[in-house]
């Protein structure tokens, strides 16, 4: 995932982190104050980082760490998260939810 100061965000699952690369795939750092386990998917809006695990989405932003971490229970897990306008979408395996967005 291509964040907006230029960085690329990779989520690595074995490690339980968010790696940040520079665009041309030099390792810089992992992301600060976040240590998710099991990350599903990365988004980028209004520019701060989603983090997507099977049971919540935190909220990260570059100046400030963790904004906000939001709780879904859909009855099974998250898979992916976007949003767009005033809306979230949650994919889980079998479906696509539109809610409010956060």
């Amino acid at each position: 995932m291509r964040g907006p100061d230029r960085r690329l965000y990779v989520a690595d699952a074995g490690r339980e982190a968010v790696l940040i690369y520079d665009a041309v795939g030099t390792f810089r750092r992992r992301v600060p104050g976040l240590a998710p386990a099991a990350v599903q998917a990365l988004a980028v809006h209004r520019g701060r980082l989603w983090v997507v695990c099977p049971r919540r989405v935190l909220v990260w932003d570059r100046a400030v760490g963790v904004v906000a971490e939001h709780t879904v229970d859909l009855g099974e897990p998250l898979v992916d998260v976007a949003v767009y306008q005033d809306r979230a979408y949650l994919l889980t395996e079998t479906r696509l939810l539109r809610r409010p967005a956060w």
